[in-house]
């Protein structure tokens, strides 16, 4: 059985593993990852690896006949519609923000000039540099899913074990809760991946995105943007 944790890119996809490490002591195979991070990457702050990951190739079509639950990383749009899963939300200017600024750091430039930030964020906005299409494509596929349960960056800030209790008590996907856990804070995940996890807050848009393309982003994205209930 597969469970997807499903998230277009920088929308809490990792802090949702982390919480539901810390409440089901669940790992989670990243697709995009499936080897361990070399001592290489990891001397470099590219990657850290955190204790609710794990590494295995995805075979969706056998871990899907699989008695065993498996509970993967993705940001692809769904490619099939039986298999539970959890899609994690986050204002789309915040999580095309932070996109932005981590494609400039894989690529070395860590301390991006306003130019090139500038020119990176258009392009993802236009669909022009990620292979997950637009924020509003990305969200609207999942959010017409059957078997998905919807969960909010923000509200998975404040409140993490409400939204997974009410997860768990919509979503038949292998989950039970456990008591034992220690609380896996975004700061933690800051903390050993720095350019990776950058402020993790709500609204970081709004001193970070250029005036224009918040009104190009709402262009393309405005419908979506309205049925979520994101203020403008």
């Amino acid at each position: 059985m597969i469970c997807w944790i499903a998230s277009y890119p920088r929308s809490g996809n990792s802090l949702l593993q982390g919480k539901l490490w810390t409440y089901f002591r669940v790992r989670t195979i990243d697709e995009y990852m499936p080897m361990p991070p070399t001592p290489e990457t990891v001397a470099k702050g590219q990657v850290f690896p955190f204790p609710f990951s794990a590494y295995q190739e995805v075979d969706p079509p056998a871990m899907s006949a699989c008695p065993e639950w498996y509970y993967i990383k993705t940001h692809h749009p769904p490619r099939e519609q039986e298999q539970p899963a959890i899609h994690i939300v986050r204002d789309g200017r915040d999580a095309l923000v932070s996109y932005a600024y981590m494609a400039l750091a894989s690529n070395g430039k860590t301390t991006p000039k306003p130019k090139e930030f500038r020119s990176m964020l258009e392009c993802l906005i236009l669909e022009k540099r990620s292979p997950f299409k637009t924020w509003s494509e990305s969200v609207e596929a999942w959010l017409g899913r059957p078997n998905t349960v919807l969960v909010r960056f923000e509200r998975l800030l404040e409140h993490s074990k409400e939204e997974l209790e009410r997860v768990v008590s919509v979503l038949d996907a292998g989950l039970e809760f456990r008591d034992d856990g220690e609380e896996m804070e975004f700061s933690y995940l800051r903390s050993k991946a720095p350019h990776h996890y950058r402020r993790g807050i709500v609204g970081s848009w709004k001193d970070e995105m250029p005036a224009d393309l918040e009104e190009l982003f709402w262009t393309h994205n405005g419908a979506t943007m309205e049925r979520l209930g994101y203020p403008r």
